[in-house]
C-alpha cells in the first residue's frame, strides 16, 4: 500500500465516521449510568476520589507539553528521528491535559446535559 493510498484511505474512513456520527439521532444515555460516580465529597469537592484521580492526567500532561516545548532544536534532533515528530507528542500530551480538565467537570455534577450541572427538579 502506498504512502498517498494510506493518507486517502484513512481520510475516506475518517468522513465516512463523521457522516454516520452526524446522521443519527442523538440519545441519552440511561440516568444509571452515572451511578458509578463516587458518590463522597471531601473538602468541599463533590464526588471527590473521581474528581481528584484526574491529578495524575493534568500532572504528566502539564509535564510532557513543558518539556517538549523547552527542547531546543539542537535538543529534540537528539531525541527525534524527524524534527516534526516531537509536536505529535505535544499534541498527546495536550490532549492527556484536556481529558484530565474534561473529566474533572463531568465527575463534579455527572449527568446527560453536558452542563455539570444536575438539572433543576420542576416545581
Amino acid at each position: 500500500m502506498s504512502r498517498m493510498y494510506a493518507i486517502w484511505t484513512l481520510f475516506g474512513l475518517m468522513v465516512l465516521v463523521a457522516t454516520i456520527g452526524i446522521l443519527l439521532p442523538r440519545f441519552a444515555q440511561p440516568l444509571s449510568y452515572h451511578n458509578f460516580a463516587d458518590q463522597r465529597a471531601w473538602l468541599g469537592i463533590p464526588n471527590f476520589g473521581d474528581v481528584v484521580s484526574t491529578l495524575p492526567f493534568a500532572f504528566f500532561g502539564t509535564w510532557g507539553v513543558w518539556f517538549l516545548l523547552r527542547l531546543s532544536p539542537a535538543e529534540a534532533s537528539l531525541r527525534f528521528s524527524d524534527p516534526g515528530e516531537r509536536w505529535t507528542y505535544v499534541l498527546v500530551f495536550l490532549g492527556l491535559l484536556l481529558t484530565a480538565f474534561g473529566s474533572s467537570y463531568y465527575h463534579l455534577a455527572p449527568d446527560n446535559g453536558g452542563t455539570g450541572v444536575s438539572p433543576a427538579t420542576p416545581s
